[in-house]
């Protein structure tokens, strides 16, 4: 049986991930759209920079096509292009925030799921998800379509999610345990105050 304690603290950890995971999902876009602006900034067009990202055989970015499945699958329907745009955000900080409630609630329970700042997970995200995953279920092209700098991209992005899931998480937990205290500020005085005082 499950005592309270150990359900309490579950509570907490998963919580902790998934505030880390939704955070290190922003994170991870940001930085994978600064690295597609740094390859416009270096001259490459818009064809050949899409060639580099992972898509879908039909050249459907993952998320999107996750999305197109699961609409025509479950609601019976068809997605526009408008639609499409704002799904493919939508699974991917769902699946980030899905991924850091699970290392929320492994990472206090298993030693190595913690170890290394996030970066053995941010790996193993990488490894499971963009490189194998992906491709068996047909969401990208196989990884020998696309050059190790597509990878190697891949993976530096995925570094970034763990490093800042272990960092947001690990703030967070401390947050709900009570072990940090925020610095608090004094309202800013109007300068006039000062002067009457």
């Amino acid at each position: 049986m499950i005592n309270g304690h150990f359900e309490d603290s579950l509570v907490k950890d998963v919580a902790a991930g998934v505030i880390g995971g939704l955070a290190a999902s922003w994170v991870m876009a940001k930085f994978m759209e600064g690295g597609v602006q740094l390859m416009e900034r270096r001259g490459y067009s818009k064809a050949a920079i899409h060639k580099r990202m992972p898509s879908t055989p039909e050249g459907e970015e993952p998320t999107v096509k996750t999305a197109t499945v699961v609409a025509q699958t479950v609601l019976t329907r068809r997605l526009s292009k408008r639609q499409k745009e704002h799904v493919g955000p939508a699974v991917h900080y769902s699946f980030g925030t899905f991924l850091g409630a699970v290392y929320g609630a492994l990472a206090c329970r298993l030693p190595g799921v913690g170890a290394g700042w996030g970066l053995p997970y941010g790996s193993a995200v990488w490894l499971g998800a963009s490189e194998t995953a992906l491709p068996l279920l047909k969401l990208s092209k196989p990884p020998a379509h696309y050059p190790s700098s597509t990878h190697l991209f891949g993976l530096a992005a995925h570094w970034v999610y763990g490093l800042t899931l272990y960092g947001v998480c690990s703030l967070a937990h401390r947050l709900m345990e009570g072990n940090v205290r925020l610095p608090r500020f004094q309202a800013v005085r109007r300068p006039m105050e000062r002067v009457i005082d």
